[in-house]
């Protein structure tokens, strides 16, 4: 799970999703939410939720659940939806998602992600 998530979060900033969603200003004490930047510290903020999701070892399960558990993960964590259908809702109903003010990720991208994540982690794997 931390080989996901330092994934995860080096795919965050390297697509500029980070940078370009999070405004510093607007989150606590004015200051980028260190889960953001620092790996270890997302991991220990978000590995017991993914655990929940995952509903086992993440390395035991098969390619699919895997990439299905990032997904639902990733959809419960960063949707903005009040409604939890969608990403990103039309309209001005949106939900607070963590500490990391102005963050969100569409649909779109949600499945780009995963893949991404899921190419990478599993060469990782194989190294």
């Amino acid at each position: 799970m931390g080989i996901v998530f330092t994934i995860l979060l080096a795919d965050f900033k390297q697509s500029g999703i980070i940078a370009q969603r999070v405004d510093p200003k607007k989150c606590f004490q004015g200051k980028m939410p260190i889960q953001c930047t620092d790996s270890s510290r997302f991991h220990g903020s978000y590995s017991s939720d993914f655990k929940k999701i995952c509903g086992a070892d993440f390395e035991n399960l098969s390619p699919e659940e895997q990439r299905d558990g990032l997904s639902k993960f990733l959809f419960r964590k960063f949707s903005i939806d009040w409604e939890m259908v969608v990403m990103v809702p039309e309209g001005n109903k949106r939900r607070k998602t963590l500490s990391w003010n102005g963050f969100y990720i569409t649909d779109e991208e949600l499945l780009h992600l995963v893949d991404r994540v899921m190419t990478a982690y599993d060469s990782a794997r194989r190294a």
